[in-house]
This record gives structure tokens, C-alpha cells and sequence, in this order.
């Protein structure tokens, strides 16, 4: 919500927006457990290279990738920062898994 005001910087309105991102919290139902918990521990270690991510989830960087792979193709992303957009987006849905 934004506040839209006169020329005396009084607020005579309000401009709000709203998108329907139902389609993509459906997305993000078709994601299995351990795909979930790679984008959690993704989203929640920006700072830290994908070789440490996967060594956190005891796996290998190449199972990783797959794993990436397989997120990226049903969520409609191409990067690892679109990922951390996402996530963003939907941190109270990802948390609550």
C-alpha cells in the first residue's frame, strides 16, 4: 500500500496492489521433501557456496545440482537467485514445511 497525497502532503488516498499467486503456492506443493528441504537450506545459506550446502545436507555437490535442476524446471526459475526471490515470496510457506 502506498499513500498518495495533495499538494500540502495531506493523504487523500490510498494505492493498493494486489497478483494472484495462487498458481505458483500450487507450484510449490509439486516439490517432493528432499527438493523441499534443498530450497530451504538454499534460501536460508546465501552467503555460502553450493559444495557447503550440500555437505549441510550430507550429500553430494552433484546431487545438489540435480536436485537444483529438478526445483528450477517445476518452479519456473533459471538461477539461484531466482530462487532466493522466490523463497522470498513464500518464506511463511517454506518455514511452515
Amino acid at each position: 500500500m502506498s499513500p498518495i497525497t495533495d499538494q500540502q502532503g495531506q493523504v487523500t488516498h490510498w494505492l493498493c496492489l494486489q497478483r494472484d499467486i495462487s498458481d505458483q503456492k500450487t507450484t510449490l506443493d509439486a516439490l517432493t521433501e528432499k527438493e523441499f528441504s534443498v530450497v530451504k537450506a538454499v534460501a536460508g545459506n546465501s552467503e555460502i557456496t553450493l559444495k557447503e550446502i550440500a555437505d549441510k545436507l550430507h550429500i553430494s555437490e552433484h546431487t545438489l545440482r540435480n536436485h537444483l535442476a529438478s526445483i528450477y524446471e517445476k518452479l519456473g526459475l533459471r538461477s539461484r537467485l531466482e530462487l532466493y526471490i522466490f523463497c522470498s515470496k513464500f518464506m511463511n510457506e517454506i518455514n511452515d514445511k
